[in-house]
């Protein structure tokens, strides 16, 4: 129905929860990690990376654009 497997429609919604949180608190980026179900730091990076197309600091830098 979404185009994507479960298993990449569970990692776009962590990752567009995370953004969220990115652009609106001033969480550390590890605790936005492992709240949105990352249990690694460096996981959440690489695919925060690979699937946004910019690291989460940069992101958050740029105010999420």
């Amino acid at each position: 129905v979404v185009g994507m497997t479960p298993h990449q429609f569970i990692l776009h919604t962590r990752l567009n929860r995370a953004a969220v949180r990115l652009r609106r608190t001033s969480e550390s980026i590890s605790a936005i990690a492992f709240a949105v179900g990352f249990g690694d730091l460096s996981t959440f990076n690489r695919r925060f990376q690979r699937i946004v197309g910019q690291s989460p600091s940069t992101y958050r830098a740029r105010g999420g654009q």
